[in-house]
């Protein structure tokens, strides 16, 4: 499968950032190299944002490894990067050094170091001791990697300057260039810093470049470590422009928090703890269904109904019910009657200042609306369509057992399948007595980008199995229980990943021909899908689960 000597294969495949993992598991789960092997570890550990863990395990191996001026520095590169982020002090020291002996860089690790230190500068471009480093050799200028974080360099000088015009037209070609790599990192950085210095400039168009940027994370990250900051731009940006979406952004983002690991989540909550506190005034509670009649609502409603008669005939609440709602005589008040007094008085209910309960009912309101919606679209569809539709939606959910009780319960989605394709006249009154299913069925059409990417990998592997196959797989996926259905989903999503010409084609395991000859899978694709896991036990359970399906 490779012909190159490791430290060229390893920067090969550095040039796709973490997308190019599948090919390092292989390379590495068959390798006796430790000190190599070392080094694969410790980017899995930058790759999952466990910075400081990281930084640790660089100096321990630099130890080891001074004698491998190669892997030296490759090492030295990653300590470079992570400093950036944790000790700018350190960071410029390091950076000094490695730019006044660069000439003594071995050539293989050369553009790795390179595309390093051009993008540490123009994070740290500010302070008066980082001198740029001179891309004076034409080499770099072809190497498409290292050409992205120059754009990214120059973009963010000219918008620290003031130049948003120039550095608008620089952050997207600095995409286009990842995207033609296709380099992950490189296009989720240029769009999410485009949107985040364009945010007041043109708040429009840095919402839609934030929207395209978690679509491509929900495309191309299973792991969630790496998001969190393109979700911090987009609940800003959507603080100037949709502040309606903040409440579902929240909601996702806590998903994540609670699904990363552990090791990671100090790091992460220190460095965004401003946005995940104000983020906890959007979690909604879609079973509530009364809240005491606390002063803040109050004071609220009062603000907002000067006539009672006028109110009364405009929500159909009776006089006597919002007279003691308004004294305060009234202990507890309905979420029903709250809807009716938001819908009655069209109150533009704002989700940032607003009372608790004015915002969860606002919420309930927002999921009513895209619940019509979408019987509305779904009645457009075929049934085939529906089908797919409906299940690669629920693929892309997060954290389903504990979002989605109901609905992730054996039994719950293969009824919705089932009405869905004979009557949906039935369908919607399976769905409709419960805010938890109604909200599902309003997502089909008005899916979040970070879930919208996740649930377009699982459309398109859908869609590529001949029907009488996937009705087949379909069937059989539905008698596993939600465990063993987020195995099979993050298949599927790694195997339309890796739908790409490599240049190497590595073989699945002999166990899973069988699977591939039924579904008629391309047998690289299933390959990197199986090598795109990194533990051998995780591995393992993916052959144990796909042999279900044969």
């Amino acid at each position: 499968m490779i012909s190159k000597k490791f430290p060229e294969f390893v920067a090969t495949f550095l040039e796709y950032g973490g997308y190019g993992k599948p090919f390092l598991n292989y390379y590495f789960n068959h390798s006796k190299d430790s000190d190599w092997l070392d080094y694969f570890l410790i980017l899995k550990l930058v790759w999952k944002r466990e910075y400081p863990k990281a930084l640790r395990e660089i100096d321990r191996v630099l130890k080891r490894v001074r004698k491998n001026k190669t892997l030296t520095y490759f090492l030295l590169a990653e300590k470079l990067a992570l400093l950036s982020r944790l000790d700018t002090e350190q960071a410029i020291s390091l950076y000094k050094q490695l730019k006044y002996g660069f000439s003594k860089i071995p050539k293989t690790a050369r553009n790795v170091v390179a595309t390093v230190m051009i993008g540490v500068h123009a994070e740290l471009q500010s302070n008066e001791d980082m001198h740029e480093f001179r891309t004076w050799s034409k080499q770099y200028l072809e190497h498409n990697p290292t050409r992205v974080f120059l754009e990214l360099g120059m973009a963010r000088r000219k918008a620290i300057s003031g130049n948003l015009d120039m550095a608008k037209e620089l952050f997207l070609d600095a995409f286009e260039i990842a995207r033609s790599i296709p380099h992950p990192g490189g296009m989720s950085d240029s769009l999410n810093d485009a949107a985040w210095y364009l945010r007041e400039y043109d708040s429009e168009f840095s919402l839609k470049l934030a929207q395209k940027c978690l679509y491509i994370d929900g495309q191309y990250y299973e792991k969630f470590n790496g998001v969190i900051n393109e979700f911090d731009t987009y609940h800003e940006v959507l603080k100037l422009t949709k502040v309606e979406c903040l409440c579902e952004n929240a909601m996702i983002l806590y998903s994540i928090f609670e699904l990363i690991q552990e090791t990671a989540k100090g790091y992460l909550y220190k460095r965004y703890e401003g946005m995940l506190k104000e983020c906890l005034k959007f979690i909604t509670d879609l079973e509530v269904s009364s809240y005491r009649s606390e002063l803040a609502l109050i004071e609220y409603l009062r603000s907002r109904i000067s006539n009672i008669t006028a109110a009364s005939n405009k929500t159909g609440i009776a006089r006597h019910r919002l007279r003691g709602l308004l004294n305060g005589k009234t202990q507890t008040v309905r979420g029903e009657t709250l809807r009716k007094i938001i819908t009655g008085l069209k109150i533009e209910v704002d989700p940032l200042n607003d009372p608790y309960p004015i915002v969860n009912e606002w919420i309930k309101l927002q999921i009513d609306k895209g619940f019509e919606n979408a019987i509305t679209e779904l009645e457009k569809l075929k049934p085939s369509e529906r089908e797919i539709l409906i299940l690669s939606t629920y693929t892309a959910l997060l954290n389903r057992r504990k979002d989605y009780p109901y609905l992730s319960r054996k039994g719950t989605l293969s009824r919705a399948l089932e009405l869905c394709k004979e009557d949906l006249r039935r369908f919607r009154e399976f769905t409709e007595n419960r805010y938890e299913m109604k909200k599902f069925v309003a997502q089909l059409f008005e899916l979040h980008p970070f879930l919208e990417g996740r649930r377009d990998l699982i459309w398109k592997f859908l869609k590529t199995l001949p029907a009488r196959k996937r009705k087949e797989f379909i069937h059989k996926y539905l008698q596993l229980g939600d465990k063993d259905r987020r195995v099979i989903d993050t298949f599927m999503r790694n195997y339309v990943r890796y739908d790409r010409n490599w240049g190497l084609r590595p073989k699945p395991p002999a166990e899973l021909y069988p699977f591939t000859q039924k579904y008629r899978l391309k047998k690289t694709q299933t390959a990197l899908a199986y090598w795109a896991l990194d533990k051998k036990k995780e591995r393992k359970k993916l052959i144990n689960r796909l042999l279900r399906f044969i």
